[in-house]
């Protein structure tokens, strides 16, 4: 019964029972490379050394490498046994089987390659072996890294090959679907993070590809670079440099922690001598130097991911999550390359899933930066647009609504109103209760003021105790400031005298008559003019004398309004006067009840001084008429018609 390759483990399909299994073969080492046929003839057998690790072979870098096989127990042809040399990179290897001359020669890409298995391994199928018979092995390799060796039966060699094909796959897509949607991410939102972030999931991928043998896919590509071993390091070190950038931008190093910023910074160009080196030698040196770079590449890094997640941020810790395995990975194989232990065999498999995970880790810790920068984003603008004590939008802000809406009132001929308010003796306010009231009265204001606006409307504070409200499509807006203007300015005695004096009555005068003439008026002034039966002021005639007192009344203008305004005294005066506050004591009590339902019938009342026209006893006929259909219509608003559907 045949038994595992490594001491203590039994290999599937020559299982044994016990507990306790010898290897199937010993291996004796050739450090020299002799012609095969002298080899083969037993020339060389006593200088083949014995003492190596039961299943481990290794190449001598730049020359070929001899190695024997002894079988200890028979291999039964039955299960079709295969020789199997796991994970070999860029390995070439002959085989010759007892009584063979010609070998059997196998590579992961070339020539030699076998597309009948996955790129896990070199397998060399074998008859079978007696107990006692040799297989001699010539292998090279560009670098002497352990390769493990076994002989197992074709039903394994499938099983593992399955499995070793869907982690591959698994990893491979992972890799190449992260580098897509930091691509995208790079392109859509133009942070350079994601660019470096791309660069490196890539330069792991062709990484991957160009050690694993997934490159023989594609037979040109593979017969131009897979089998140049600089192109693997070339790769490894892009990977290292783009992740040296991308770190360093997403752990903000060179503000948070600038002196392991310029490390990095020191570590990166040692990198780019190595590129240098790599491109002019296939020295062995050259990946054990790289091996160890990567090592203090992560250990600063995870160093400093877990410093930064000690002083609370955040994004380090994804960085610690996603280092730290990745970082026990490279040590083994580091140890593993220079001699000091050997792996076991999962550590082939764990190293591009720890390269899959750490990649996965990161993506999702520099989405979740972004957000939380977003976050930071939106909170900013809000305190940039918002003014903090009244919850208003800020001057800046509220002047840009301005700006749009009014186009936008132009450009559709529709109606915009704009409220411009302050709070009357704010400033006493905070004189005598502090400002804490005074900030406290502001934010009431503010509050009261959005609880009666409509959704699409806007309000700002403009500074101080000043606000402005924006309000589009406001027809009762429109029509109360339209209709108080209206009322508001009537034609008083000092207005018809600063129309007489201003100039351009004059100028006109002139203009339709030449030579001399003389200037007679016909008025009817309340205080100077009587009344017909009918009680309507009669005019009388005024000679050219009244410009003198047309410019005195002019300059008395700043009476109006007061006691001393003798002309605010006659009927006529304070019925339009009147009618001023009557209007706006009308519209405060619309406002008081007004909803959808009704605006319509408020904009009917609010364009009541619409029917308002003429002066005198024309003017009064009109506003009993009006008056008459205010009563109406406000009788409509009092008692309004509600329509009930019945089902």
């Amino acid at each position: 019964m045949l038994a595992s390759v490594s001491a203590g483990v039994p290999a599937s399909g020559y299982a044994s029972k016990s507990a306790h299994v010898e290897p199937v073969f010993t291996i004796a080492r050739l450090d020299a490379d002799p012609v095969p046929a002298r080899v083969l003839a037993g020339e060389f057998n006593e200088q083949f050394v014995t003492g190596t690790p039961a299943d481990r072979i290794d190449g001598a870098g730049r020359t070929a490498r001899w190695w024997r096989l002894t079988a200890l127990q028979p291999v039964p042809a039955e299960a079709m046994p295969h020789l199997v040399l796991h994970s070999p990179h860029l390995a070439r290897v002959e085989v010759w089987a007892p009584g063979e001359v010609i070998p059997q020669r196998s590579a992961l890409m070339g020539p030699d390659a076998n597309d009948r298995f996955s790129t896990r391994a070199l397998l060399i199928p074998l008859d079978g072996l007696a107990a006692g018979e040799h297989i001699h092995l010539r292998l090279a390799t560009s670098t002497p890294r352990p390769i493990r060796i076994s002989i197992d039966p074709l039903a394994q060699v499938h099983r593992e090959d399955l499995k070793y094909a869907a982690l591959r796959a698994a990893v491979l897509t992972t890799l190449l679907v992260l580098a897509i949607l930091a691509f995208g991410f790079w392109v859509a939102i133009g942070e350079h993070s994601y660019g470096f972030l791309m660069l490196t999931l890539l330069s792991q991928l062709c990484y991957m590809v160009s050690i694993g043998g997934e490159l023989r896919v594609l037979p040109v590509i593979a017969e131009l670079l897979g089998t140049d071993p600089r192109i693997s390091r070339l790769f490894a070190l892009g990977a290292l440099i783009t992740s040296v950038a991308f770190l360093g931008r997403y752990l903000e190093l060179g503000d948070r922690q600038p002196r392991l910023h310029r490390l990095l910074k020191h570590c990166n160009i040692a990198a780019a001598v190595l590129v240098v080196l790599t491109l002019i030698s296939v020295s062995g040196v050259v990946p054990l130097l790289f091996n160890l770079l990567a090592l203090l590449v992560g250990a600063l890094l995870f160093g400093g991911g877990v410093h930064g997640a000690m002083r609370g941020q955040r994004a380090a810790w994804f960085v610690v999550v996603a280092w730290l395995p990745l970082l026990a990975l490279v040590s083994l194989r580091l140890g593993e390359r220079m001699g000091l232990w050997l792996n076991p065999a999962w550590v082939d498999y764990a190293f591009p899933s720890g390269l899959a995970i750490a990649a996965l880790a990161l993506t999702v810790g520099l989405a979740d930066k972004m957000q939380q920068l977003r976050r930071d984003r939106d909170q900013a603008s809000r305190m940039a647009s918002y003014d903090t004590l009244t919850g208003a939008t800020s001057r800046s802000v509220i002047e840009q609504h301005l700006k749009g809406a009014v186009a936008d009132a132009h450009r559709l001929d529709r109606p915009l109103s704009v409220v411009f308010f302050d709070i009357d003796r704010f400033k006493q306010i905070n004189d005598v209760y502090g400002h804490r009231v005074g900030d406290q009265c502001l934010r009431i204001i503010a509050m009261r003021t959005r609880n009666r606006l409509r959704t699409y409307d806007q309000m700002g504070r403009f500074g101080g105790d000043e606000m402005i409200v924006v309000l589009p499509d406001t027809d009762l807006a429109e029509a109360v400031a339209r209709y108080a203007f209206k009322l508001m300015a009537y034609k008083d005695e000092y207005e018809v005298a600063r129309l007489y004096t201003s100039g351009e009555f004059r100028r006109q005068v002139e203009q339709q008559f030449e030579g001399d003439y003389k200037l007679r008026f016909h008025l009817a002034p309340p205080l100077l003019a009587k009344k017909d039966a009918q009680g309507r002021l009669v005019k009388r005639e005024f000679g050219p004398w009244l410009f003198t007192a047309f410019k005195l009344v002019a300059k008395l203008k700043f009476l109006r309004g007061g006691p001393l305004d003798v002309f605010g005294y006659t009927e006529e005066r304070r019925s339009e006067r009147q009618l001023i506050e009557a209007y706006f004591g009308t519209i405060e009590g619309l406002l008081g009840t007004l909803d959808r339902g009704n605006v319509d019938l408020a904009v009917q009342i609010a364009s009541i001084p619409e029917h308002i026209r003429g002066f005198g006893y024309v003017k009064h006929a009109h506003l009993e008429r009006a008056r008459a259909r205010e009563a109406e219509l406000l009788a409509q608003w009092r008692n309004p018609l509600r329509l009930v559907q019945v089902a």
